[in-house]
Formats: structure tokens, C-alpha cells, sequence
């Protein structure tokens, strides 16, 4: 029978220092316990990613309602996203490792992301903020700028850790994947602590509460536009830096 220790136990110490803080005490000791629970009746991380990625929608959906309360349970749902997403992580490293995994968790996070900041937006126009007033069209393009973003920095980065992996022998992927998952640059500790898979959850539970989404708009928009362009700045270098050195 697992349990909750055993999963808080099995978690590795790179691991315990990658999650940001708010996951490292709130988010992952949650998952621990839901964690148990699925392996017990047998639920495989798989499942969980795609169970995750239909609360992910449904939470866009509501955010972007007109409608207050349901806007609260969009964004319970959206923290909610963010365990099961712990939760699968447990379950694959701890239970059993799914074929296609990274790709069940892949789905979750891009459905997600590729919504949520259309819904933000859509949030900000019909409640107004601190700073925005009501049915202001410039937070929808906003938000869907801030979807376009995270999706566009995503799937530019996975393309060149694709082609990475075409060029390098078996070995050299093991090597390159264990060495990405344990090591972490402070500009991806940033985007992890500050993004979707940290503060940003929260954030954004307490700005429909508090009515300013239009600070968690403007926040997103600074923050993903910076990371669009510096991110897809970084690869592109690392790619010009990489083909020079397979070439001599």
C-alpha cells in the first residue's frame, strides 16, 4: 500500500530544490497524499496528465465567464491543475514511468497555456481592475498576445531539444535529459517560480477575488513577453553555438 510518506520520501533531491516554494510547501505536500490515493486504485500518471489537461480547459472557460463566482471556480480549478500536475510527476517517478508520459504531460500544460491567457484577458474586459476600465478590447488582444507568448517560447524550445536529441547518440541523450532535469539555469528557476508552475495560480485566484485582473493581465504580459523574447533569444544562440561546433 503506498501512503503519503512514501512519496514525499521518494522525492528526489534535485527535485526538492528545482519545485519554487510556494509548490516545495503547499502544492507538492497536497500531491503527496492525492498521490497515494491513485496508486492505490491503480490511476497511472498518464491518466492523471489527461484528466489534468480537461480541468485545465474547464478552467479557462470559467475564468473567462461573466460571471464572479464561477470566476472564483475557474481559478480553484487552475490550483487545482497545478497538484494533479505534481501529482502525475509523482506517480511516474515513483510508480511506474508511462510510455508517451512526457507527452500526456505535454498536452496538459499546452492546452492550458494556450488559453489561460485568453481568458485573463477576457476576465480583465468585462470586470475592469485597479488600473483598467470595464470592456477595454485592448486586455482581449492583451491576453491573447500573453497565449501566444508562452505557447510560441514552448514550442520553439522543444523543437531545438527535439533536434538536439536527432544529433546526438543514445547515450549522449540520456546524459543531456538527466543533466536538463537536474540542473536548472536562474532564468528558468524564474519562469518556473513565477509562471504557471508557481506564484501564478495563486495569483490568479487572488486577483478575481480582489477584482485586479488587470494587474494579473499586465503582469502576464510583461512577464511572458519578456521571457518570448529573451527566451527565443537564448535558444536560437544556443542553436547558432551547437551547429558551429557539430560543423568544425
Amino acid at each position: 500500500m503506498y501512503n503519503y510518506k512514501y512519496f514525499r520520501d521518494s522525492i528526489p533531491e534535485w527535485k526538492r530544490k528545482k519545485d519554487p516554494l510556494i509548490a516545495r510547501f503547499f502544492y507538492r505536500p497536497i500531491s503527496f497524499g492525492i498521490s497515494a490515493i491513485c496508486a492505490n486504485f491503480g490511476i497511472n500518471a498518464n491518466a492523471i496528465s489527461y484528466f489534468s489537461a480537461i480541468i485545465g480547459l474547464i478552467s479557462c472557460v470559467f475564468i473567462a465567464m461573466h460571471n464572479n463566482v464561477v470566476n472564483i471556480v475557474g481559478a480553484i480549478l487552475i490550483n487545482i491543475w497545478l497538484i494533479l500536475d505534481c501529482v502525475d510527476g509523482n506517480l511516474a517517478r515513483s510508480v511506474k514511468k508511462m510510455p508517451f508520459g512526457e507527452f500526456a504531460d505535454g498536452v496538459s500544460s499546452y492546452l492550458l497555456v494556450a488559453f489561460l491567457g485568453i481568458a485573463i484577458g477576457i476576465n480583465a474586459y468585462y470586470n475592469g481592475g485597479l488600473l483598467i476600465s470595464k470592456f477595454n478590447v485592448l486586455c482581449v488582444i492583451c491576453g491573447a498576445l500573453v497565449s501566444i507568448f508562452d505557447s510560441v517560447t514552448r514550442l520553439v524550445f522543444q523543437k531545438y531539444k527535439v533536434e538536439e536529441l536527432k544529433i546526438c547518440s543514445y547515450s549522449a541523450n540520456k546524459k543531456v535529459e538527466e543533466t536538463s532535469k537536474k540542473r536548472t539555469s536562474l532564468v528558468e528557476r524564474i519562469q518556473e517560480a513565477m509562471g504557471i508552475g508557481g506564484w501564478l495560480p495563486m495569483f490568479i485566484l487572488v486577483g478575481i477575488i480582489f477584482h485586479f485582473m488587470d494587474l494579473v493581465l499586465i503582469y502576464c504580459f510583461i512577464f511572458y513577453g519578456a521571457f518570448f523574447v529573451l527566451g527565443n533569444i537564448r535558444t536560437i544562440i544556443h542553436v547558432i553555438k551547437e551547429t558551429n561546433a557539430q560543423m568544425n
